[in-house]
């Protein structure tokens, strides 16, 4: 039986063309906005939020995963076109369930979950600009054997509008 990722590439292969594709087993989903310090400007004194220890090593080894899979698929330049956006966020069942097999209610929410990837995929010169993402179409958090993100960039392909929408 094909696992959901090989049901993912069949469905989406027939639908638009898949311009980057990647698995990566991760230690922890981070947030970007969740759990930032912060800190004070010592001549303005303007306070701003900075960057906590995890999110900064989880940027790392995103951005550092995502430059080495471009560098193996001989990824030449950053995609410059409008891409569709497909992030499953992977959970293993330990972080999914609670003790009495209930869905954790202390998940992120999936819409926070993106940035961190978005943001990576432009850091590691995959995307020109994360602004390229047209849509997140069948994204979603998921229940998995391993904790990790997987990421489809496919060539967006706008709805045709009708005429009494275009006026």
């Amino acid at each position: 039986m094909p696992t959901i990722s090989e049901q993912f590439s069949n469905i989406l292969m027939k639908k638009s063309e898949m311009l980057f594709h990647i698995y990566t087993p991760i230690e922890s989903h981070v947030v970007k906005k969740n759990g930032r310090p912060i800190f004070r400007n010592k001549r303005t004194g303007m306070r701003f939020t900075g960057k906590s220890e995890r999110l900064i090593n989880a940027e790392n080894f995103l951005i550092n995963k995502l430059q080495r899979h471009a560098e193996k698929l001989e990824m030449q330049e950053p995609i410059q076109d409008d891409v569709w956006a497909i992030f499953l966020f992977h959970y293993h069942r330990e972080e999914w369930f609670t003790k009495n097999h209930i869905r954790r209610k202390d998940l992120p929410d999936l819409s926070n979950l993106y940035c961190l990837p978005e943001d990576c995929l432009q850091k590691a010169g995959v995307l020109a600009n994360d602004n390229l993402i047209m849509a997140h179409d069948l994204s979603r958090k998921m229940v998995s054997k391993e904790t990790a993100l997987e990421i489809y960039l496919l060539k967006y392909i706008p709805t045709k509008q009708s005429k009494s929408e275009d006026s």
